[in-house]
């Protein structure tokens, strides 16, 4: 019994010294397993803060983006309204056009009545031309032949005579000016000199 025992305290020992090597291998193995943990966990920290602030900066970036589209969307829509308005003043601009064709036609045919109007203006000066000359020099001599006509039934002898002088005189200026015509009057000018062409 006794070598039982000490058969059975040795082997207590052995197993206690097994067990206190196991444990300080284990505690050994704790603390390598517990600084590999604070370790990642001071890995997995500073990545969270680092995480943290890429997402806080991010944020950040997002929000300003976010303006920023906001405020192209603004001037989008802006853009979109201006161009349907220009589309609108297009599309009117190009329902209220002048043909090109309709355009020379009808400037052809303002061109002829144009031309018809001057050949009108022509004919009407031409004609106020004539009724001058014929009122400036023509008329004057009707006129005073008509008179003379007259006195010649009425007067006798030496009234006869002087009308006759008198005739003769007055006769060669107004017939001088029927050999220098130039087929134009100047009826205004006798109508604006004070005694009236006398």
């Amino acid at each position: 019994m006794q070598t039982h025992t000490k058969e059975l305290i040795e082997e207590l020992t052995d197993l206690k010294d097994t067990y206190k090597g196991q444990s300080e291998s284990f505690v050994g193995e704790l603390r390598k397993l517990e600084e590999r943990q604070i370790r990642d966990f001071d890995l997995i920290t500073r990545t969270t803060n680092g995480l943290t602030n890429l997402t806080n900066e991010h944020g950040v970036r997002l929000n300003l983006h976010d303006s920023q589209l906001s405020e192209l969307f603004g001037r989008m829509k802006l853009a979109e309204k201006e161009i349907e308005n220009l589309r609108a003043v297009t599309t009117h601009l190009d329902t209220i056009k002048t043909n090109r064709v309709e355009f020379i036609k009808s400037k052809k045919k303002l061109e002829l009545k144009n031309l018809q109007q001057d050949v009108k203006l022509f004919k009407c000066s031409n004609h106020c031309l004539t009724l001058d000359n014929y009122q400036d020099k023509y008329a004057p001599i009707r006129i005073q032949g008509m008179i003379n006509e007259t006195l010649r039934s009425i007067l006798g002898g030496k009234e006869r005579r002087r009308l006759e002088l008198y005739d003769n005189e007055k006769n060669s200026i107004l017939y001088q000016a029927l050999l220098v015509d130039d087929g134009t009057g100047n009826i205004a000018q006798l109508m604006a000199s004070p005694r009236g062409g006398q």
